[in-house]
């Protein structure tokens, strides 16, 4: 079985050795990485000066996997997901999640389309997050959307003084939304963030949790 790298032709297995290339062209451990999904999002033309839908793969990291938690720390490193980066790194090991309902507990990055696909450069990488899945819908107790970190404009600009990327967000959202088709997601948000979550189809039912109800 494999999987059809959109645009590019190549066929490649599921799950594939991965190499982290950061922007010191220095390597990190390969890490056993897993095509989760493809989605998109929106980049800048600068000749055209409009933003255009622009593949995006979203892919999962192995928590089991010493050398997946390795590469991570490099991803986090970046000055846009240290905060948040540093307390996905303190969960990655202990069994914060490990209830009798949650199935899973994964963390993915959202990166552009990798050329061959064996290498990530840490540049390429547009936001993580971590998510917690139930083994069923539990009145009170859903699917969560346990944080998520995308690149601030500021750190990607180009001449024109734009974001290269745009709709981050949206595209790891409704990445999720396609992983996990008929489950219910829960997100605790920022009072700032509300808006954003209400335009991805997240119904406000307390101060800052939204659900979104399949």
């Amino acid at each position: 079985m494999c999987v059809k790298l959109l645009k590019q032709g190549i066929c490649v297995h599921p799950m594939i050795k991965v190499d982290v290339l950061n922007s010191n062209n220095n390597y990190s451990p390969s890490f056993s990485a897993a095509l989760a999904m493809k989605t998109s999002v929106l980049r800048y033309n600068p000749a055209t000066r409009t933003y255009k839908p622009f593949a995006a793969d979203l892919i999962k990291f192995d928590k089991k996997n010493p050398e997946d938690y390795e590469s991570m720390k490099q991803i986090c490193g970046l000055s846009d997901f240290q905060t948040l980066g540093s307390y996905l790194l303190k969960l990655w090991t202990n069994n914060t999640w490990n209830w009798p309902a949650v199935k899973s507990n994964s963390v993915y990055a959202l990166t552009t389309p990798q050329k061959n696909y064996d290498i990530i450069n840490t540049d390429d990488v547009l936001g993580i997050t971590e998510f917690v899945e139930n083994k069923e819908d539990i009145p009170g107790f859903y699917n969560q959307i346990m944080f998520m970190i995308t690149r601030k404009p500021y750190q990607a600009s180009n001449r024109s003084g734009l974001s290269n990327y745009s709709e981050i967000g949206t595209g790891m959202v409704d990445a999720l939304k396609d992983l996990y088709p008929q489950k219910s997601i829960a997100v605790f948000s920022e009072i700032e963030a509300l808006p954003f979550w209400e335009k991805q189809g997240f119904s406000t039912v307390g101060d800052r949790k939204l659900i979104y109800y399949v």
